[in-house]
Parts: C-alpha cells; structure tokens; sequence
C-alpha cells in the first residue's frame, strides 16, 4: 500500500469519526431539548400578551362562497392557532380586549348569527378576502 492510499484511508476513517460523533452529539442535544415551558403562567402579564401578539400568523386569504341550498354567501376561513391557545389569548387578539394596542393583532368575529356556519374571525389590517362571483 502506498502513502497516498495510507493517508486516503485515514482521512476515510476519521471523516466516518466525525460523523459519528456529530450525530451522536445531535442526538444528545435533541434529548435535552425542552419540548415544553411550564412556567409561562407565572411571566408578566406584558410579556405573555406580547408573546402572544408576536404569535398572530401572517396575512391570510379568506374566500366568500355562495351555498346554493342556504341562498346566500359564506366567509370561510380557519381559526387562527393562536385563539385555540387559552383563553388569555382569545379575549387579548379579539375585539372583546383593550382596544389601545396595535389594530395589526386583533381579530373580529364576523358573520351570521351564532351556532350558523360562515362565521370567520378576521385581522382586517392583514388578512385578504377572496371574493368569488361564481360565473361558469
């Protein structure tokens, strides 16, 4: 075996060591990786509200659809994950909070009446309404 095969090998051997122990290192630090934070109840009030305010998504496209068996249009949209947090979340981003903050975080409950469907909540400073007429 000549020098070069001899240094190729070693460089082969300690790159798979290297390897080796990076996974080994990132396995170990997925494990000590907190997956949960259980004293956030106990942060100050500010802190948790802006917590939550940085947690609102980003712009959303909302459709307007006509139901042929109701005869009239529905606004169709999921609820943002952020209102399904707690309640503290829900009554901060909605319009039953403080309205002194920033109008780019609160979302209104539009829609018919109660228990009806085409009930949304919108962020009227971001998110877009996609209005369809329906013409074939």
């Amino acid at each position: 075996m000549s020098d070069d095969e001899g240094s190729f090998l070693d460089l082969c051997t300690l790159a798979q060591a290297l390897r080796d122990s990076s996974e080994e290192s990132q396995q170990q630090d997925d494990q000590d990786t907190p997956t949960e934070f259980r004293f956030f109840s106990k942060l100050p009030a500010e802190l948790r509200l802006r917590i939550w305010e940085l947690a609102v998504p980003g712009a959303r496209a909302l459709s307007r659809q006509w139901n042929n068996r109701k005869f009239q249009y529905s606004l169709l949209g999921p609820v943002p994950a952020v209102l399904h947090a707690s309640q503290e979340a829900r009554q901060w981003l909605t319009h039953t909070a403080s309205s002194n903050r920033a109008s780019s975080t609160r979302y209104d409950l539009i829609g018919r009446e109660a228990g009806e469907e085409g009930k949304v909540f919108i962020n009227w400073s971001q998110d877009d309404v996609f209005i369809d007429r329906g013409c074939k």
